[in-house]
């Protein structure tokens, strides 16, 4: 597993700081600089209505940094960090007996299965999952791993 990790240096004040932000893709990482790059430059003052913020989004994923009088005051980094992290699903006479792991992650098991002689709704129930099933691969943040 990728994290994307987003360290934003602030050198502004009195105070200088560090802090960072996680996220699953670097397109999030970079969404998450510009919203933080417009807000900043919104709170200083340098943009404003009459700006349009959607012109400078490509501009701000190149530009990780704001230069104030010669000095860099904020500064983005995004730092990729690859997790090894594995899940075992042990499945025994057709069904689901365990899963286990070696970090903290969330399974659900979708059974798209019905019985020879379906009860009412378990059809439509088993199409359901399918199609929900379908709409999570289809967002850019579910893969398939197996």
């Amino acid at each position: 597993m990728k994290l994307y990790i987003v360290v934003h240096e602030n050198a502004s004040g009195p105070k200088d700081s560090v802090d960072t932000k996680l996220y699953l893709t670097e397109d999030a990482a970079e969404e998450g600089i510009f919203q933080e790059w417009t807000a900043l430059m919104t709170e200083m003052g340098i943009l404003d209505d009459y700006f349009s913020f959607d012109g400078l989004r490509n501009d701000c994923k190149s530009m990780k940094k704001i230069t104030w009088n010669g000095k860099v005051v904020h500064r983005w980094e995004i730092i990729e960090q690859n997790l090894d992290i594995e899940a075992i699903i042990k499945v025994k006479g057709g069904m689901v007996q365990s899963v286990i792991a070696n970090a903290d992650v969330s399974v659900e098991v979708y059974d798209l299965d019905v019985s020879s002689y379906p009860e009412d709704g378990e059809e439509d129930e088993a199409d359901q999952k399918a199609r929900k099933f379908e709409e999570l691969l289809a967002r850019p943040d579910w893969w398939c791993v197996w």
